[in-house]
Formats: C-alpha cells, sequence, structure tokens
C-alpha cells in the first residue's frame, strides 16, 4: 500500500504544469518531475540544481536563495530558469522551502517554480502605454516624442523599433522615417542607416506598405531569411535587416479618426531571450498592445497637425493685427520686436500699438491677453482696436483702458488681460501713462541709469469699481522708455534673473542703436527659447530735438462726479523724481 502511494504521488508530481524540483543542501538534484525536465530542456545526466538557471541568476541563488532556506527555511521571489538546448530564460515566480527529514537523513530543498513570462510581458506592456502616455502627452514636437517613444518600446518591449510617418511636400503625399531606436548601443548605427530607405508605398508585400495604404497590421511570429528577402526594398535592405538577427516582427498603422497618418514597426531578435518575458516571439496579445500604441501615436500626429494649423491662423491674425511700421515723427523714435513663443508653446495674445492723433500727439499702447491659441489672438485684436477707437474720442490713458475693459467682458467674460497705455506730448516732453497689471515699464536716462516706473493698475477683467490711476512723466532727452510683456522676462524661467538681465541689457544699450527693441531681446534671451511670446516697444527723444513752440501744459477734460470710477484730478502722481 505504501508502496502505491509513493507511486501515485510521482504520478502527481510529474503530471502537474510547474517546475517540481528536490536538491541536496549541496545543490545537487535528486528529482526533477517531467514538467520541469521539458521546460529546460533537461538531459538524462546528474544536474545541480544552479544548472537549470539563467547565468546572470546563479550567483544570486547561491548567496540569497539558499542562504535564506538555510536560516529561515523558506524563500519567494522571481528569477530565471534557462532552457539547456536553446539557451532561452524563462521568468519563473520561484518557492524554495527547507524539506522535514528523518533523524540522519541528509537535508532537502524542495522547489516549486511557475512560468510568468506572460505576466512579465503583461506588466511591460502597461508599463509602455503609461510612460508612452506622457510622453505623447507632454508635447506637441511630433519628431522628439516618436523618438521617446522608439526609445520606450526598445527599453521594455522590443529590440529594434522604427516610425514613419506621412507628410506633405509640394502638394505631394511622402513618407518619413522619424525615428529609429535598438536597444543594443553598438547595432544603433545599423539601424540608423535605415533611415535611407523610405519605404515604397508600390510594394504590396512590404509589411510597412500594407500598414501605410491599407492600415493592416502584421505579426510575423518567425521571421525567416526568405520572408526578409521578399520584403525588402532592396539587397542592401535586406542585409541589413539580416544582420540584426530578427526573430519575430510586428507591423501596425497609426491611425486617428479612421485615417491612416504613419506606421510602427518592432522586432525581437536573437539577444531578446535574454530579457525575462520574450523567450518566444510575439503572440496576437502583443498585436493587440501595439495597435493601441498605434492609436495612441496617430491621435499625437493629429493633434499636432491642428495645432500647427490653428497657431498659423493665430500666427498669421496677430501678424495682420500689429502695426505693419510705426508713425515716422522727427522728435520722437519709436521701435518694436514682436517674437511668437516656441513650438513648444502655443500663440499667445501679446500686442504693442503706436499711432499720432491729429494734434501730434502719439499714443502707444502694450498687451497681453491671458491664454493662448486662435481665441487669444482674437480677443487681442479687439481689445487694441478698442484702444484705438478710445484715443481717438479721447486721448486719456484710464479711459482707454475702461474701454478695453468693456470690449473684454462682452466679448470674453471670463477672461483676462494686462495691457498699459500711454500718450506722449512732443510739447512738454510728458507721458501720461495708465497700467492695467501689466510689467511697469523701464526708463533708461542718458547717463545709463535704468529705473522702473510706478504704474499699478487691476487688470482687465476686473476693472469694475476699482479706482483709476494715470500717471504723468518727464521724458528726459535721448532717454530711452521701454515697453515688455511678460514673455520677456519669464524666457530665462525665473522673473528674478529675467528682470536683472534687462536692466543690464537696457544701462548697456546704445540709445542711438538703429533697432533698440531687437537687440534688447537678444541680449536679454540669449541663448535660450522663449516658450511664451514677446512683445517690446522703445520710444526716444532724438536728442538733436528740442520743441519751437514754449511748453504748454496739455489739457484733459475731467468730470465733476466724485464717483470712484471715473477720474477725480488730474493726472498728479508722478513716476519718477
Amino acid at each position: 500500500m505504501i508502496h502505491d502511494l509513493d507511486r501515485l504521488l510521482n504520478f502527481i508530481v510529474d503530471r502537474r504544469a510547474e517546475f517540481v524540483c528536490i536538491g541536496t543542501d549541496a545543490g545537487d538534484v535528486i528529482y526533477l518531475n517531467e514538467h520541469g525536465r521539458r521546460l529546460i530542456g533537461a538531459e538524462d545526466r546528474a544536474l545541480s540544481i544552479t544548472d537549470f538557471l539563467a547565468p546572470e541568476d546563479r550567483a544570486y541563488f547561491r548567496e540569497v536563495v539558499l542562504g535564506e532556506v538555510t536560516r529561515r527555511g523558506h524563500w519567494v521571489g522571481d528569477v530565471r530558469l534557462c532552457n539547456a538546448k536553446s539557451g532561452v530564460p524563462i521568468a519563473v515566480a520561484l518557492e524554495a522551502v527547507r524539506l522535514p527529514s528523518d533523524d540522519g537523513a541528509q537535508p532537502c530543498i524542495g522547489i516549486m517554480a511557475r512560468d510568468v513570462s506572460e505576466r512579465v510581458r503583461a506588466e511591460a506592456r502597461t508599463r509602455i502605454l503609461v510612460d508612452a502616455g506622457a510622453a505623447l502627452s507632454t508635447s506637441l514636437e511630433v519628431e522628439h516624442s516618436f523618438k521617446e517613444l522608439a526609445q520606450l518600446v526598445v527599453r521594455g518591449f522590443a529590440s529594434y523599433c522604427i516610425i514613419d510617418v506621412f507628410a506633405e511636400a509640394a502638394g505631394r503625399k511622402l513618407v518619413r522615417r522619424v525615428a529609429t531606436a535598438h536597444v543594443d548601443p553598438t547595432k544603433r548605427p545599423i539601424v540608423d542607416s535605415l533611415i535611407d530607405f523610405v519605404p515604397e508605398l508600390d510594394r504590396e508585400t512590404a509589411p510597412i506598405t500594407k500598414a501605410l495604404v491599407e492600415g493592416t497590421s502584421t505579426l510575423m511570429h518567425e521571421v525567416t531569411p526568405e520572408w526578409i528577402a521578399e520584403i525588402a526594398f532592396g539587397p542592401e535592405h535586406a542585409a541589413i535587416l539580416e544582420s540584426l538577427c530578427l526573430r519575430s516582427w510586428m507591423t501596425v498603422a497609426l491611425v486617428a479618426r479612421g485615417k491612416i497618418l504613419g506606421s510602427l514597426t518592432c522586432g525581437l531578435a536573437d539577444e531578446a531571450h535574454y530579457r525575462p518575458g520574450f523567450s518566444h516571439g510575439y503572440d496576437i496579445e502583443d498585436l493587440f498592445f501595439v495597435e493601441e500604441l498605434g492609436r495612441r501615436a496617430g491621435t499625437l500626429i493629429e493633434n499636432a497637425r491642428l495645432y500647427e494649423y490653428q497657431r498659423n491662423i493665430a500666427v498669421t491674425l496677430q501678424a495682420a493685427s500689429l502695426p505693419s511700421s510705426l508713425p515716422h515723427i522727427d522728435h520722437l523714435r519709436l521701435a518694436a520686436e514682436y517674437r511668437p513663443g516656441s513650438d513648444e508653446a502655443t500663440i499667445g495674445g501679446d500686442w504693442y500699438d503706436a499711432f499720432q492723433l491729429a494734434d501730434r500727439r502719439v499714443v502707444l499702447t502694450v498687451g497681453d491677453v491671458l491664454g493662448h491659441g486662435l481665441h487669444a489672438a482674437v480677443t487681442m485684436t479687439k481689445l487694441r482696436q478698442a484702444m484705438q477707437s478710445a484715443a481717438m474720442v479721447d486721448p486719456d490713458p484710464a479711459i482707454m483702458l475702461d474701454v478695453a475693459d468693456q470690449t473684454l467682458l462682452l466679448h470674453d467674460p471670463d477672461g483676462y488681460a494686462t495691457a498699459i497705455a500711454a500718450v506722449f506730448d512732443a510739447r512738454d516732453h510728458s507721458l501720461m501713462l495708465a497700467s492695467a497689471g501689466h510689467p511697469a515699464p523701464l526708463i533708461r536716462y542718458d547717463d545709463g541709469i535704468v529705473e522702473e516706473l510706478v504704474a499699478s493698475g487691476t487688470l482687465l477683467g476686473v476693472r469694475a469699481g476699482v479706482a483709476r490711476h494715470v500717471y504723468r512723466i518727464e521724458m528726459p532727452v535721448n532717454g530711452v522708455l521701454v515697453f515688455f510683456t511678460d514673455g520677456l522676462i519669464e524666457a530665462t524661467r525665473d522673473i528674478g534673473v529675467g528682470q536683472e538681465r534687462l536692466r543690464l541689457a537696457l544701462s548697456a544699450l546704445d540709445p542711438a542703436h538703429e533697432r533698440p527693441a531687437r537687440w534688447l531681446v537678444d541680449a536679454v534671451i540669449g541663448a535660450t527659447t522663449a516658450t511664451d511670446d514677446i512683445a517690446v516697444l522703445c520710444a526716444r527723444i532724438a536728442p538733436e530735438w528740442a520743441p519751437e513752440e514754449p511748453a504748454i501744459q496739455a489739457t484733459y477734460p475731467v468730470p465733476e462726479s466724485a464717483d470712484p470710477l471715473e477720474k477725480s484730478e488730474p493726472p498728479v502722481t508722478p513716476a519718477l523724481p
């Protein structure tokens, strides 16, 4: 009966779909079940426990696993077994225990292991989806995002990866290879050389062509030399693919809203068997995963192109809304510079304006609509035009800002903007100035000293019920007055640093420079890429000019109302001594 029980237990253990092994403390294998023999390709010869482990895990098993079993009697964790015939490692969840023994019997260790390759592969797929989502959502610069995506794919899922997208050139639809990557640094030059083999859309047998033309996915579980010769674009292309030692291949389309925008190809090479979870070629679950990756990447292309389309409209509208030229006035030198933000940011609503009234006074305005995109550019246009119209009726800086505030509330009740309005009178070199939450302008005197003008005020969109302030400034001859939007001082990512750089640049500026605004922008941002729009307006009284008529104090209508929303007194608060 005991003999029958032993035979029954052996029968059950041999047929368990798990690796089961019994070994001595010295590491010799006493028993290995049938499933275990098949899993590691064991031959009928004496084995030690470490023989069936991946070479990279043997020292860890001896020092950590056996040590824990000796001390505590139990260890559980993940290691890699290794198939003796193929050399392919297999990720397993392993449990090792010290087996009870009779007095005097040799101590034994029992080992049970379960293949978790699919779990490891699933975890790798999930990790790539999470990381890819972050990479594809944080930037609208397509090529940069795709290079990062290709690196993510080879880091945890493939040996090599290439990404192709459609592009328009001279009205023709072309294919452009935007990213290549390989997990082995020594083979990256080989993959990079594939940049010259752009897919031929008339090669119907090529997987990339099928993806680009038909949207058809290709899964090749086992790559053969014959298949490579069939899909290659020529002998040289075939030779490069063969040198990559590919074992498995997938190509999927990049799709968004039913439109094919490109393709993604990834492959496993022979060295992939050193990666747990990828001991075999790609399967249908891997294909589903890559197709999902293709849909997410396609959405990036579509969003980037939509963004670029809207951005081009906004840039065109903004350029058309800014003055095509500044007024030519003998006694006043004006210069301006506008630069849209980089491709990493969306277009904003910055503006500058300068025009002369019939009485020869000059109106200057600078502003910034909070927000980005086409909507901000349209709002900017409305505010600039509103301030122009107000100045033609009553050139009072406070009234100009009030009209802009009402315009913003009418067209965009939830919007905000900052602005400065100024009116220069050549008869007495005075500048009347009012601000709506905008960065205060700077003035540079002829001796190089730079001061910030006092110009406080509440931003547009929330001015109702707030007292207005208008400041009167005496413009010095050969002094340079600089209005700017915050994109200039935020380009350094530190406003304090940006302000100091602007002060130093303005102090070093040659007042007679032909393009002072451009010089200042270059000096402040240096090699930094400005992510936000920049608008700068400079005004200077030429030293050779002097008023031909006696200075006359400019007069402005002052209502008698004591309402705090109205001007109660002429502007008297000086910005500077």
